[in-house]
Formats: C-alpha cells, sequence, structure tokens
C-alpha cells in the first residue's frame, strides 16, 4: 500500500517461517506415516527406517577455533593472536572449552545430542580441496580413485533389503558421495529407480536447506539421506572474525535442525554427521589465518549418540573410515564390507 512499507523477515524469521510452511504442507501426505514411524519406535523395532543428514563444512574446518584444548600450551605459542582465551570459551568438560561463536551447539552437548569424533583424516592427506574432498566423498585411500563414492554403494545395499532410498543434496549438481557405480553405464540418461532429487530449496542458503530437511526428514517408511554444503571455512587470511561467522551459521543451523526434529517427534530416527576434508595447520599463517592441515573434527547429532567427546583434543588423528564404518553398519545397518571395500573397527557412537 502506498505510503507504508513493510519490513523484510530477517534471515532467521525467513527460515522460522519456511519451517512453519513445510509443517503445514507435511500434514496431509506425512503425518499418518510420521505418527506410525513413531509407534514403531516406542516398541523399539529394529527394522525402523533411519535417515542420515551429512554436512560438509567446505574449505577445511579449523577444530582447533571450536574446540579448543584448555591444557595445551602448545595452541597459545602457536597461535599468538588467533588463540582464544581461556575465559572467553564455553567449558564443556575437563580438556575442552567451546569457542562463543558455536554456542548453538552447548545445548546439543549437555544434553548428551553431540558426540564429537576430534581428530579425523587419512594418512598422506593431499592439500588440494578437490582431492581431498573427492577422498572422503569416495572413501579411498589417498593414493587410490574410486568412481563411486561411498553412500551411492550405500544405496544398492540398502535397495537390496528394502524399498528404494530417497536422497536429496542440496547443491543443484548431484554431489560425488551420491554417485553410484551404474552411473557409468548410462551417460547422462536417467538411472532406473531414480530417487536422486535436489532439495525444493536447492542453491539456497544452507540454513534455509536444513530448515526444509528438518521438516522433511524422518518422515516417510524408508531410509532417507541428505547431503548439504555449508561454504567459507578456507581461512587463510583474518580468520578470526570470518570463522566465529562461519561457526555461528552453523552452529545455529545445526540447532534449529535439531529441534525440529525435536518438535515432530522423530530425533530418534534422524542422525547429522558433519564433516569437512581436512583440518587447518596447528601454527597461524603471518596473514592472521591458518593454512591447510591434516585432520579435523567430525560432528555427530541426534537423540541416540553417545555424546562427548571420543578421543582427545588434539590427540593421533583418526582413519575417517572408522567413522564411516560406524555409520553405515551401526546407523544405516549395511555390510561395511560391501561399501567401503574391506573391514574397519566401528566407534561406539551410539546409545
Amino acid at each position: 500500500m502506498k505510503g507504508r512499507s513493510t519490513p523484510l523477515p530477517t534471515r532467521r524469521e525467513f527460515v522460522h517461517q519456511l519451517g512453519c510452511g513445510l509443517a503445514a504442507c507435511a500434514v496431509g501426505g506425512l503425518a499418518p506415516r510420521m505418527f506410525a514411524a513413531g509407534r514403531r519406535s516406542e516398541t523399539g523395532d529394529a527394522a525402523e527406517p533411519r535417515a542420515l543428514i551429512l554436512i560438509q563444512l567446505e574449505g577445511g574446518h579449523d577444530g582447533a577455533s571450536t574446540f579448543v584444548p584448555l591444557a595445551d600450551d602448545g595452541y597459545y605459542r602457536l597461535r599468538p593472536t588467533l588463540a582464544l582465551a581461556r575465559h572467553d570459551l564455553i567449558r564443556l568438560d575437563g580438556s575442552a572449552g567451546l569457542a562463543r561463536a558455536g554456542r548453538g551447539l552447548e545445548p546439543l552437548f549437555k544434553d548428551g545430542k553431540l558426540a564429537v569424533v576430534p581428530g579425523v583424516g587419512c594418512a598422506n592427506p593431499s592439500p588440494s580441496h578437490f582431492r581431498s574432498t573427492e577422498i572422503w566423498h569416495t572413501a579411498s585411500d589417498s593414493d587410490e580413485r574410486l568412481y563411486s563414492g561411498w553412500l551411492g554403494r550405500t544405496f544398492a545395499e540398502l535397495e537390496a533389503q528394502s524399498p528404494p532410498v530417497a536422497a536429496y543434496h542440496g547443491g543443484r549438481a548431484m554431489p560425488r558421495v551420491f554417485v553410484r557405480d551404474e552411473d557409468r553405464l548410462h551417460s547422462g540418461a536417467a538411472v532406473r529407480g531414480e530417487m536422486r532429487q535436489p532439495l525444493a530449496h536447492a542453491g539456497a542458503d544452507a540454513a534455509v536447506q536444513l530448515a526444509e530437511i528438518g521438516e522433511r526428514a524422518g518422515g516417510v517408511a524408508g531410509a532417507e539421506v541428505y547431503f548439504v554444503s555449508i561454504p567459507g571455512f578456507d581461512t587463510h587470511f583474518d580468520q578470526g572474525a570470518q570463522h566465529a561467522a562461519r561457526l555461528g551459521f552453523a552452529a545455529d543451523a545445526l540447532l534449529a535442525l535439531q529441534r525440529r526434529l525435536e518438535r515432530r517427534g522423530v530425533d530418534h530416527r534422524v542422525l547429522t554427521v558433519v564433516f569437512s576434508e581436512f583440518g587447518r595447520s596447528a601454527a597461524e599463517n603471518a596473514q592472521g589465518g591458518t593454512d591447510h592441515g591434516e585432520a579435523g573434527p567430525v560432528l555427530l547429532l541426534g537423540a541416540r549418540v553417545r555424546g562427548g567427546f571420543h578421543g582427545r583434543v588434539g590427540g593421533e588423528p583418526l582413519d575417517f573410515r572408522r567413522v564411516l564404518a560406524t555409520v553405515t553398519e551401526r546407523w544405516l545397518r549395511t555390510s561395511t564390507t560391501a561399501v567401503l571395500g574391506r573391514a574397519f573397527e566401528p566407534l561406539a557412537l551410539f546409545s
């Protein structure tokens, strides 16, 4: 109307409104299935369908600027300008403090719904973003080239047991982790029974995508898999403010995602896994940032995780395929050997 202007909603308001709208749309088609799923979970049905949300922090997440080793004097010596003061941290346990920018993770940690594996990587890591992402997505050795993604191979295992997997990605192009071995035979043609699709808000802000997932995940009878990327973690220059902003964005989005799942009563059926293609250097560089490193933290969120730290912050790195083995075998109930090519010992990450 003339003479009046309506203020545009903030990003938080927009995501909240989106969630309400998606929930309303879901009532007609998904609510009965969600109610049935809730009944199954109360009986402890071992065959209950589960959903996996995989989130990549693109660029190389600096775990030491998120989970700070409280007793490591080397951290303060190697980072004279980037080190976060102990009094500015949220104490999580006796060994690590959380950067205040990531305060959205605090309630999840205290509720026992956040598991942190501090140092995860691969032997002989590549400094290339592209190659390191390829290694994580295909679950290959660092000197090995695989065509399919580990989730693409997981789809084949799941579909042999149950209805087709519903797989959604946040980018408009399919991520490498979703690629199946049979895709090379189709040369761009439609794959029979194709279930890999972009999200309705593909290409949008990651918080908007996660809001969509929060209203969708856990609402179908079969298995579901989602993949979303959050960019901005390649912090070579002026890392302090840049990392804080991206960490705050990611932590708030993860908290909002988990709360949506809880509100819908499906949080027991959904696992969220957060990773980055590599970590960052222990020492800061001359530009007030950090360079490409090796191992970085992996976060697992959900009602069924064993919350807390699984390993010491700053400790020996862990092969990333042990985390993948835990997800494939213990969460998605598939054969680790079939998906990863050989056996890897799972971790005790679920209660």
